[in-house]
């Protein structure tokens, strides 16, 4: 449990690094924005990618458990995907291309590791409701579920594409439109047929 000093110091990091990414941001600024010293700093964490780990185990934590409570709802699959959607909206609104970059770089395995194993502890919790909601009807019969998981798997690496990152003033509207090209593909999800 993180005392009072050093969950301010964690808070304080994790807006630093939404808004401007891990990389560009340092232990000074980070205690400057916190109120504490240096001193302080070091004497709660060995240095800025311990706090960057923290602050990322915490937010990939908190995806988790938000997925996991709106897939078990007792709702219907469509309301479970706009609530999913939501949360896409929620966790990436926040944050920055340079952050985005800054997790995905391969020579910060560290931190690309942690959110593989998380999309991966994510793909099978998906995995489960998905194949209920195929066999419910929701999602079409005629696709295999290994298909649906690579696509949504290839979907959630096009974050990774400078190309296509490019294309967006900010991350969150490449994200969006990644999450409801999954579920909606182009179709206009508001035309009733």
């Amino acid at each position: 449990m993180a005392t009072e000093r050093e969950r301010t110091i964690l808070d304080t990091a994790k807006e630093l690094f939404w808004n401007f990414g891990i990389q560009k941001v340092t232990v000074k600024e980070i205690c400057k924005e916190a109120g504490v010293s240096k001193m302080t700093f070091y004497r709660a964490f060995r240095n800025k990618e311990e706090v960057a780990a923290l602050v990322v185990d915490e937010f990939i934590d908190k995806i988790e458990h938000d997925y996991e409570a709106v897939l078990v709802q007792s709702i219907g699959f469509p309301e479970k995907v706009q609530q999913l959607i939501g949360l896409e909206y929620k966790y990436s609104s926040k944050m920055s291309k340079a952050l985005l970059k800054d997790l995905y770089q391969r020579e910060k395995k560290g931190l690309a590791l942690k959110l593989e194993k998380s999309q991966e502890r994510l793909m099978k919790l998906i995995e489960t409701h998905f194949k209920e909601a195929q066999d419910e009807g929701w999602i079409n019969p005629d696709l295999s579920m290994d298909f649906i998981l690579y696509m949504l798997n290839e979907l959630n690496h096009k974050v990774e594409d400078e190309k296509l990152l490019m294309m967006y003033t900010h991350p969150s509207k490449l994200i969006m439109d990644l999450t409801n090209f999954f579920f909606y593909g182009i179709a206009n999800k508001d035309v009733q047929g």
